[in-house]
């Protein structure tokens, strides 16, 4: 994330909590195997015990699963991700190889600024995301239960979340709004914060308004 929650809390005037997934960052690995419905757990009790209700959520990649699943048990605000997705394909499983013979290979210490450790990070969620743990849990049928506003940005050929994931998500929730940026990557955070900072400033505008209105 490096300073972009600092930025979006700076331009904005709003709070942005952020916090380290297990086995992520400094934190301790996960005792058990990873499930979209004990990381939402994880979150909302981490919501509550900082009185925040109704929020917005910013999610990236995986994150953005995690999201959509909160938003479909509790009350969420909006949803701002990037490069969102609901299954994992072939082509994404591909890409993930990939980076898993870049990481063997020692192309990626750059982790290793980030995750206290990176074998702890990055097995267990590459373990299942290729293998068909991921399919058991149907986000497609929770993704369909969401009511509040979505929005995605995503690059156009992002080698994670391809053009049949942008499929899905409108087929799934019909409200969500779409950035479709040109080019083949996949982390639109780093490169182009501004651009979700203008966002948030948008939707904070437009829920300060509603507001008023409804007052």
């Amino acid at each position: 994330w490096k300073d972009l929650p600092e930025r979006i809390s700076k331009e904005t005037g709003h709070s942005v909590y952020t916090y380290w997934r297990y086995g992520h960052g400094h934190s301790s690995p996960a005792e058990k195997p990873f499930t979209c419905e004990s990381d939402v757990e994880i979150l909302h009790t981490l919501l509550t015990q900082n009185k925040i209700t109704n929020p917005i959520i910013y999610a990236h990649s995986c994150g953005s699963v995690v999201g959509l699943y909160y938003a479909a048990k509790y009350p969420v605000e909006k949803i701002v991700m990037t490069a969102g997705y609901l299954k994992y394909d072939q082509a994404m499983i591909d890409s993930l190889n990939r980076l898993r013979e870049r990481l063997e290979a020692g192309g990626m210490p750059e982790l290793s600024y980030v995750h206290e450790n990176v074998d702890d990070m990055f097995y267990p969620w590459y373990k299942r995301c290729t293998t068909s743990s991921f399919d058991t849990e149907d986000i497609y049928n929770q993704a369909l239960k969401i009511k509040c506003p979505v929005y995605n940005i995503r690059y156009d050929d992002d080698p994670y979340s391809s053009k049949y994931q942008a499929q899905l998500l409108r087929e799934a929730i019909p409200q969500i709004q779409m950035t479709i940026l040109p080019g083949s990557l996949h982390t639109v955070h780093k490169r182009k914060p501004e651009l979700i900072i203008n966002l948030l400033k948008w939707i904070f505008v437009i829920i300060f308004l509603n507001t008023i209105n409804n007052s």
